[in-house]
């Protein structure tokens, strides 16, 4: 069987959980910058710098002319690379945010009577320990409901056939009885 490959169309899946994720390592960012910023000032601070620019020579405390070159040039650094840096987070967290919107949309159709569907996800996706086992118990609990409906049915032919002995359509239900509660048995269920 060949495996099928999902590719997912939208890669802002849950914007908020995202968009947290995103700001976030962008505030790491700035938080970095600023820091590298103030250790270079304090590591500078018994020094004096002379700075040629436009004609204009400037002798001045290291850590003042440092703080004033560095702001700028980070703000020129933070700008593009916290663009990219936004994307990526939103390509990695896609791996993360995918996965719970496919298992939550399965948990929502469970919860709307809707079983047997399997939780299909992407090769890199993270999760898939969870979604394997959420379709097992999906799955499994689809083909046990269709065995109870099959000795349901079952069940109500027997009754309505008077053509058989009472003797054998009771040996019958009970043998439909005991089917029942093997599968009844298969879980088990916590009491509150």
């Amino acid at each position: 069987m060949i495996q099928q490959h999902y590719k997912r169309r939208q890669y802002l899946v849950d914007k908020r959980l995202q968009g947290l994720f995103a700001f976030r390592l962008y505030i790491v960012l700035i938080v970095s910058a600023v820091a590298i910023t103030l250790m270079m000032s304090a590591f500078t601070s018994d020094s004096i710098t002379m700075l040629y620019t436009d004609n204009d020579l400037q002798i001045n405390q290291t850590p003042i002319l440092i703080l004033k070159r560095m702001f700028l040039a980070n703000w020129i650094i933070i700008a593009p690379i916290g663009i990219l840096l936004v994307f990526i987070a939103i390509l990695i967290s896609h791996r993360i945010a995918g996965p719970i919107y496919k298992i939550d949309s399965i948990l929502n159709s469970m919860n709307n009577n809707l079983i047997g569907q399997a939780v299909h996800l992407r090769e890199h996706d993270n999760f898939k320990n969870v979604a394997s086992k959420l379709t097992t118990f999906n799955i499994t609990l689809a083909e046990n409901i269709k065995k109870i409906k099959s000795i349901s049915g079952k069940l109500a032919t027997t009754t309505d056939d008077s053509s058989q002995s009472p003797e054998k359509r009771l040996e019958y239900v009970q043998q439909l009885g005991h089917e029942l509660k093997a599968i009844a048995d298969f879980y088990t269920v916590v009491d509150e």
